[in-house]
C-alpha cells in the first residue's frame, strides 16, 4: 500500500533539526547535504558545521561584515559566502575579536613590562607550547613577547595566537570589555588550534580579514 507523500514543509516540521534550528525546508535540505558530505571534507568543513557558543539556544547566528561589500554575512569560514538576510527571524550578535596589537599592549608594574590587558591564559609560556609548529624564530618567545614586539607583526604565529586568545577569552569571558553584549567569537580555541595544525589557510585568512578589530 502506497504511503501518502508529504510536502517539504511537512517533512521539515517533523525533522529533529527543525525543532532545534527553526530552519525552513530549503535550509534543512542544505544542512542535510552538508552533513552527508562532512565525513569526506576537511577540517574547515567540519568546523563550519560545529555549533558556536552563540548558537547554543538554537536560534542565534553570529554575523560580521563582508570584506568586499561591507554587508552582513554569516560569520563562519564557509558562511561568509552567504548573506545573513537568507536567515529570517534570527538574532545576530556581532562576531569579532581583538587585534594582535590589542593583546600586545603593555604597562609597567613594579618596573616590569607586563600586559596592559587581562589575558585568558599564562602570557609567559613559550609560543611553541601552544603553537607546536612554530618557526625557530618564534617558538622560544613568550606569548606576550610575540604579541608585544612589532618585529613579529608579519609572522603567521602572531595571527594564529591572536585568534586563539580571542577564542579563549570568549569561552572564559576573560579579557573582554565589561558590559559588552551581543558579540560572539564563532570558533573555539580548540577549533583554532586544529585549523593551525592543518595549516588551514582559509581559516587563517578568515581570522585575519574578518575578526581582527
Amino acid at each position: 500500500m502506497d504511503k501518502q507523500r508529504s510536502t517539504p514543509d511537512q517533512q521539515a516540521a517533523r525533522d529533529p533539526l527543525a525543532a532545534t534550528r527553526g530552519l525552513s525546508a530549503e535550509a534543512l535540505a542544505r544542512r542535510r547535504m552538508l552533513l552527508k558530505t562532512a565525513g569526506t571534507g576537511g577540517v574547515a568543513t567540519l568546523a563550519a558545521l560545529s555549533p558556536m557558543k552563540a548558537m547554543a539556544g538554537g536560534v542565534t547566528l553570529a554575523v560580521c561584515s563582508s570584506a568586499t561589500t561591507g554587508k552582513a554575512v554569516i560569520c563562519t569560514i564557509s558562511g561568509v559566502q552567504s548573506a545573513a538576510h537568507s536567515f529570517h527571524g534570527e538574532t545576530y550578535p556581532n562576531a569579532w575579536g581583538y587585534s594582535p596589537g590589542w593583546w600586545g599592549q603593555s604597562t609597567y608594574v613594579n618596573g616590569k613590562l607586563v600586559p596592559a590587558r587581562t589575558w585568558p591564559c599564562n602570557y609567559n609560556v613559550t609560543v611553541g607550547s601552544i603553537l607546536i609548529r612554530a618557526s625557530s624564530s618564534t617558538k622560544n618567545l613568550t606569548l606576550f613577547t610575540l604579541m608585544n614586539n612589532s618585529a613579529y607583526s608579519n609572522t603567521p604565529e602572531r595571527h594564529w595566537l591572536c585568534a586563539y586568545l580571542n577564542a579563549l577569552a570568549y569561552e572564559t569571558n576573560t579579557g573582554w570589555d565589561k558590559g559588552r553584549t551581543g558579540w560572539a567569537f564563532p570558533y573555539s580555541s580548540t577549533d583554532v588550534i586544529n585549523f593551525y595544525l592543518n595549516n588551514d589557510q582559509a581559516a587563517y585568512s578568515f581570522f585575519v580579514s574578518y575578526l581582527e578589530k
